[in-house]
């Protein structure tokens, strides 16, 4: 039984590599055509004069949550700077006898 089980292992791992290797290149092409090169850089400025747009504009959404953080970050320090400390007994007054 565990030679058959080798065997169709290994079936399948040849037919999954000669179908890897005769699969298409997806997303990324050469080209020499220089008017398909130049529709490229225009879209690509487009899309950076838009990104730039973007960040530099007043957004609609809140200031970003760092300050949030930040409490939290502090409370936790303090916490444990507590939790480290010995707890200190109050002085006992002295009974006068």
């Amino acid at each position: 039984m565990k030679t058959v089980s080798w065997l169709l292992l290994s079936l399948v791992s040849a037919a999954g590599l000669a179908l890897a290797q005769n699969a298409p290149l997806s997303g990324i092409a050469e080209s020499t055509d220089p008017a398909k090169i130049a529709d490229i850089e225009r879209r690509a400025e487009e899309i950076a004069a838009n990104a730039q747009a973007r960040s530099s504009g007043t957004s609609a959404e809140p200031a970003a949550p760092a300050p949030h953080r930040k409490a939290h970050a502090k409370k936790r320090r303090m916490h444990k700077a507590n939790k480290a400390k010995p707890a200190q007994a109050a002085p006992k007054p002295e009974t006068a006898s």
